[in-house]
Parts: structure tokens; C-alpha cells; sequence
């Protein structure tokens, strides 16, 4: 997993945040890690380019792009997540 590549060297840590949550502590690990090149274009005709990104204002946005103009965006908050 993540943890084993970033002990081992294959990833690198960002960010680190340590929470404390009442009687437990979190820690918050960003982890940067190679990813394979794609073996296509995002302009071919069978793709379809969908990015994701984690935020504060909302736990998951996703959308995908037709024809170059993104399209209906997918907004998760957090409560909505846990179910």
C-alpha cells in the first residue's frame, strides 16, 4: 500500500497534520507517488476526461468534460459521504 511505498522510498510525504478528536489522535498524511503515462490523448473520440478533486467546501467534486466543457458536476458534502 501508500504506507509501505512511502517507508520504502517510493513515495514521498507532503503534508503531515496530527488531529486530536476527543480520546483518539488522526494523523493526516499527503502522499506524492508516480503515476503510469496514459497510453492515449484526451482529445480522442473514446475518451472521456473526468477529474475529481477533495476539498473543504465539499468532501468529493467530480465532473467529466464533453466536448471540452465540463458537465454536470457531481458535489458530495460530508454528511452525505458517510451514508
Amino acid at each position: 500500500g501508500l504506507w509501505h511505498d512511502l517507508v520504502h522510498g517510493d513515495a514521498s510525504a507532503g503534508q503531515l497534520r496530527l488531529q486530536r478528536h476527543r480520546t483518539s489522535w488522526t494523523l493526516h498524511v499527503t502522499i506524492e507517488f508516480p503515476v503510469e503515462e496514459t497510453d492515449y490523448e484526451p482529445t480522442d473520440d473514446d475518451v472521456t476526461p473526468v477529474g475529481f478533486d477533495i476539498g473543504e467546501a465539499h468532501l468529493l467534486a467530480g465532473c467529466a468534460c464533453e466536448q471540452g466543457t465540463p458537465t454536470d458536476p457531481l458535489l458530495i458534502n460530508g454528511g452525505r459521504a458517510r451514508r
